[in-house]
């Protein structure tokens, strides 16, 4: 699924936190428009979560990761229209012995994006249990985003997840 750069504006407005300064040498009191934006990256374990955040931060990708333990935290700072966001994106386990730690690491978060792999059926159908997760600690208009993975696929036949069943679950929890 392709997301338009409108749609992420629009949703980073959504969840920003404005931080004032008052530096700039003369010590007069200036805003600045800076913004601290907490996401939370969930999914069940191997659909490449790592990865993507990996790649978005540091533009790097590696065939051979090994599973996330507990949590990892990246940053990334972007430029929008004179605002500086700088993104704390927290990196979870997606394996089931450790969900229970992954509620704490919704605390402050603005935004939730969830993974599934594209080519396992099971991680898309546990998709709907890491949302109902993030609404439970976060309430039910926390902004999401559901990412699917690994499209980069050759084989047709290797994927499981249709468009169309993707676009239900989003209709499902109004994304």
């Amino acid at each position: 699924m392709k997301i338009k750069s409108h749609n992420i504006y629009y949703t980073i407005n959504i969840i920003m936190d404005k931080d004032e300064s008052t530096k700039n040498g003369k010590n007069e009191k200036i805003e600045k428009n800076e913004y601290i934006v907490k996401l939370v990256v969930i999914g069940d374990t191997n659909v490449g979560k790592t990865n993507i955040i990996s790649r978005y931060t540091k533009d790097i990708f590696n065939e051979k990761l090994n599973a996330t333990v507990s949590c990892e935290v990246a940053s990334k700072s972007i430029l929008i229209e004179n605002n500086k966001l700088n993104f704390q994106i927290w990196d979870t386990v997606g394996q089931e012995r450790y969900r229970s730690l992954t509620k704490g690491y919704f605390v402050n978060s603005k935004g939730v994006i969830v993974i599934f792999d594209l080519s396992n059926y099971d991680s898309f159908q546990n998709v709907n249990s890491w949302i109902e997760e993030a609404h439970e600690v976060l309430g039910k208009k926390v902004p999401l985003i559901i990412m699917g993975n690994k499209c980069d696929i050759d084989d047709k036949n290797l994927r499981k997840v249709e468009d169309y069943e993707i676009q239900l679950l989003a209709k499902k929890f109004s994304i």
